[in-house]
């Protein structure tokens, strides 16, 4: 076992015993069918565990130039940051476009960086904002 191999596991063994079981959920469309005029759609889910940072950040507005800056910031007020562990590696790209099921909640992944050495994922650090409905 690799050097990598032995951080991720670490990894995944944290996150399990600190961790919430999770589940990500994408929605996945096959090619357009000519034939029958409809793409087939279908939904994944992966399993993982993750960590919710509890910390509330409440992020200041300020006004500068007449710009409000807190509005034109990617973050949001009630934006959490989660630690995700996954059963099979997904790319940002996968990621950013799936929704975290969490405790029965639906969080929409905003921004996500996989800690990535070697190619290796460990884990994924995310910027989630809770979904209404």
């Amino acid at each position: 076992m690799g050097f990598y191999d032995e951080l991720a596991d670490t990894a995944k063994t944290l996150l399990t015993e600190f961790g919430v079981p999770c589940s990500i959920e994408q929605n996945i469309t096959s090619d357009y069918n000519v034939e029958t005029g409809e793409a087939t759609r279908r939904k994944r889910r992966l399993l993982g565990v993750c960590i919710f940072n509890q910390l509330a950040y409440d992020f200041p507005q300020f006004q500068s130039s007449g710009v409000l800056k807190g509005e034109a910031s990617l973050v949001q007020q009630g934006d959490v940051s989660i630690t995700l562990s996954l059963s099979s590696p997904l790319s940002r790209e996968e990621l950013l476009l799936s929704v975290l099921l969490v405790n029965g909640e639906r969080w929409q992944i905003v921004n996500c960086q996989p800690l990535k050495p070697s190619g290796m994922t460990i884990y994924y650090k995310l910027q989630a904002r809770l979904v209404n409905g």
